[in-house]
């Protein structure tokens, strides 16, 4: 497994590359109180190596992998109308004490956090976007 950390707002563009236009389900947010981590499974982009006639193909997939975003005070979930069921990740918004996990569709993760400490557990094979 591979695991991106980032704990200062300049680092989170490096793990913007990998989770971007990357979706969740909305139901499969968990919210651990007594840890105070909110984890989100996300569908990541992974590579995948095989041989076609012993010649090495590169293809990408799809994997699932773990966000979870430690010290979390609150948070809460803007969803528009049509109540799709999951969102994406466009942007990744730190000011403060809110983050802020932005989608191209209409649905907002907005979180108040102690401190910034994001954590992506993935796949080995994790490809940049």
């Amino acid at each position: 497994m591979r695991t991106i950390h980032v704990r200062k707002p300049e680092e989170v563009s490096g793990l913007l590359a990998f989770v971007h236009d990357c979706a969740f389900e909305l139901d499969a947010i968990k919210f651990n109180t007594e840890q105070r981590i909110l984890s989100l499974p996300v569908e990541i982009r992974i590579s995948k190596e095989s041989k076609l006639l012993g010649i090495p193909i590169r293809r990408k997939d799809k994997a699932k992998a773990a966000l979870h975003i430690r010290n979390v005070i609150t948070w809460r979930i803007s969803e528009d109308k049509a109540r799709i069921g999951y969102g994406d990740i466009n942007r990744i918004l730190v000011e403060g004490n809110t983050l802020l996990i932005e989608g191209a569709l209409p649905v907002n993760v907005e979180v108040t956090i102690a401190a910034l400490d994001l954590e992506l557990i993935a796949p080995d094979e994790l490809t940049a976007s």
